[in-house]
């Protein structure tokens, strides 16, 4: 029982030290970006083409921003949480919050204080 420990312990520790030493190689960084942003540029699309077939539907404008959030795109991302908030004023209180959040990110502490307090005066 002790040497099946040990061989497993002993393998996924090799295994381990394998990916924490690939992670540091220049090509695998270079790979894993690729990938990365090739896959938001493939969600980006396909909700650009969800907005296409249906402009007044603000979830389409909403999780666009999120993957717009998630690649770092801020100004895109705030372009889409406004005009969600044009299409469905019924969006405004988490809009509005993630709108601060957006604006924390690029640094912008004003108009994140602004959307954070417009937010807070619409809380349920």
């Amino acid at each position: 029982m002790k040497k099946i420990f040990w061989r497993t312990f002993i393998g996924l520790a090799t295994i381990y030290a394998f990916f924490t030493l690939i992670r540091d190689w220049p090509a695998y960084k270079e790979i894993d970006h690729k990938i990365t942003t090739s896959s938001f540029e493939r969600s980006i699309a396909a909700h650009t083409e969800d907005i296409k077939r249906n402009p007044r539907d603000p979830w389409n404008y909403s999780t666009r921003a999120r993957i717009y959030t998630e690649a770092k795109r801020y100004d895109e991302a705030i372009a889409d949480r406004l005009k969600s908030m044009e299409v469905d004023k019924n969006f405004d209180f988490y809009t509005l919050d993630d709108l601060s959040a957006l604006y924390l990110l690029k640094g912008d502490i004003a108009r994140a204080r602004e959307y954070l307090s417009r937010a807070k005066r619409l809380a349920p």
